[in-house]
């Protein structure tokens, strides 16, 4: 006999063996996230998430609060020390255009004593004066960097940028670090293993003049750097050429407009030689086991001198040692003769900038909390090394300066 049965969804049949009665699997159709069947094709491909204007622009800034005292008692004893409330304060930019290229800008503080003339160009500090007049805020940075992702370690840099020159130890015998210098660079720092090679070369403008030549400086520098013992120590080593064109005859590099050569040699007003530098220097870079406690330090030195015709006093040296990182002490001395660098370029600190000047710098730095410290440095030394200066005979110089510094 044959038995036909018709079964319909739903409904339950005994298996032939008098089990337990099973219903038939029904298939069930996954709903697609467009509101479709899961066997059909997606309406429309998942969209790339597109960067906002927050993730390609990044502020920056910091805050500090100093406190600052000079003695010089060989420029006239019956002036007393002179002791000043400042402040500093950065506020920049960081922008990525695309991939290859980023901008950066700054604002900062200074001081200018002539309307129109520009803001100091080696300090950024402010003196609280003027019966709590409004302060200064200038452009300090503002710069393009393009570094094409086909050549890794290659930047093309342009505008009003931080020095691109690198400073053995972070020292000053050149370049004050509050410095931003104007014009092209061409920085390549390709590496090979353990190392690093860096060139850097450029064209500055250090004084527009519309009716003479320009005072330009076109740059050169070459570095290698060799890092050993698993990147915890490295040495390096360098050249640099500094070459400004139309100097000697003309008007001192000066924003404030009063004619002062910050140490260089003067013929009447004007400058008396040309300045073609040619700076060495190295630094060497541990971590020292004190007991257990590893403790980096660094030690370097920088040579500078003027190759110039007609320069006889136009050597400069600087030396030193850091140690330390949360809590970091570091001394350098320095020497440098009346024409050894262009003055109103160099360290502004320790001599309230120029030339002509020799002395001993002592830094301790607390990290007090994150992105707050603490600086307390003190300067000595002698000014006024040539004995030239008749108003500055002894020349004997002190300088004592604290600073709280915030970063953001």
């Amino acid at each position: 006999a044959i038995i036909l049965l018709v079964c319909f969804p739903g409904t339950r049949v005994r298996a032939e063996s008098g089990g337990e009665e099973k219903a038939p699997a029904v298939p069930v159709e996954k709903p697609d996230v467009a509101g479709g069947s899961g066997n059909a094709p997606r309406a429309e491909e998942k969209k790339e998430k597109k960067e906002s204007w927050f993730d390609l622009v990044k502020p920056c800034g910091d805050l500090r609060l100093i406190y600052d005292r000079i003695e010089k008692p060989g420029w006239d004893p019956e002036i007393p020390a002179r002791d000043r409330l400042r402040i500093r304060v950065r506020l920049g930019l960081d922008a990525k255009i695309c991939d290859d290229l980023d901008a950066k800008f700054r604002l900062a503080t200074a001081e200018a004593k002539d309307v129109g003339k520009g803001g100091a160009t080696i300090s950024t500090n402010q003196t609280l004066t003027q019966s709590w007049s409004k302060k200064g805020v200038w452009l300090d940075v503002a710069a393009l960097d393009c570094h094409p992702s086909a050549v890794p370690g290659f930047h093309l840099l342009g505008g009003k940028m931080e020095t691109p020159f690198h400073s053995a130890g972070k020292s000053d015998l050149i370049w004050d670090p509050d410095l931003t210098i104007e014009g092209i660079a061409l920085k390549y720092s390709p590496k090979f293993g353990d190392l690093e090679i860096t060139a850097v070369a450029g064209g500055f403008v250090a004084m527009e003049r519309a009716d003479a030549a320009d005072s330009l400086m076109f740059a050169m520098q070459a570095m290698l750097k060799y890092t050993l013992l698993e990147k915890k120590a490295h040495v390096l080593g360098g050249v640099g050429w500094f070459d400004y064109s139309a100097t000697k005859g003309r008007d001192v590099f000066d924003p404030y407009g009063t004619n002062n050569s910050c140490g260089n040699t003067k013929a009447g007003t004007k400058y008396a030689f040309d300045y073609r530098l040619l700076s060495l220097f190295i630094e060497v870079a541990f971590e020292f086991d004190a007991g257990g406690w590893l403790i980096p330090v660094t030690a370097f030195g920088d040579l500078v001198g003027n190759t110039a015709s007609g320069v006889d006093e136009g050597r400069g040296f600087l030396v030193g040692v850091s140690a330390g990182k949360d809590v970091k002490l570091s001394y350098c001395y320095r020497e440098e003769e009346k024409d050894a660098v262009v003055g109103a370029f160099t360290d502004w600190d320790s001599w309230g900038g120029g030339t002509d000047s020799r002395g001993h710098r002592i830094t301790l730095s607390i990290q007090v909390m994150k992105n707050f410290s603490l600086d307390v440095i003190y300067i000595t030394g002698d000014l006024n090394m040539s004995g030239t200066n008749a108003a500055n005979r002894e020349g004997r110089y002190h300088r004592f300066i604290a600073c709280l510094t915030a970063k953001f």
